[in-house]
C-alpha cells in the first residue's frame, strides 16, 4: 500500500533520495523474477553480473556501515531494500550518485539500461 502524499512527494521536483513509488517499484522489478524480491532484478541483470554485482553491495553496505557512504542507511536492511535504496538515488539524483558511486551508478545504467547523468 502507498501513501498518496509520500508518493507526489517524492515527485516533486526536489533532489532527495526518498522516492516511495520508485522504491516499491524497484520491489516489483525485483520480484519479477518469480516473487522473491532479494536486490538481484534478474530480468535486467545478465546472469553473468549477478556475482559482481553482489560484491558491490556487499563493500558498499560496509562503507555505509562504516559511516563512508551517503547512501540512505534503510539500505543496510537487506539486499533487497538496498537496490531498492540506491535506486531511488539513481534516479532522483544521477550526477551526484554517478560522482559518489561510480561503480554503483555503472550496474544500475546496466540494469535500467540508461545512463541517467548524461541526460541531466
Amino acid at each position: 500500500m502507498l501513501s498518496k502524499p509520500d508518493l507526489v512527494a517524492g515527485f516533486n521536483g526536489e533532489r532527495n533520495r526518498h522516492n516511495v513509488g520508485i522504491h516499491e517499484f524497484v520491489h516489483l522489478i525485483d520480484m519479477a523474477d518469480g516473487g522473491n524480491s532479494d536486490g538481484i532484478p534478474e530480468i535486467l541483470l545478465d546472469r553473468a553480473y549477478v556475482l559482481p554485482w553482489l560484491n558491490v553491495i556487499r563493500e558498499e553496505m560496509h562503507r555505509m556501515q562504516n559511516g563512508q557512504s551517503d547512501i540512505n542507511p534503510y539500505g543496510l536492511t537487506n539486499n533487497a531494500e538496498f537496490l531498492a535504496v540506491v535506486s531511488e538515488y539513481f534516479f532522483d539524483n544521477p550526477q551526484k550518485f554517478l560522482e559518489h558511486h561510480p561503480e554503483l551508478y555503472k550496474y544500475l545504467s546496466m540494469i535500467f539500461r540508461q545512463d541517467k547523468a548524461k541526460r541531466v
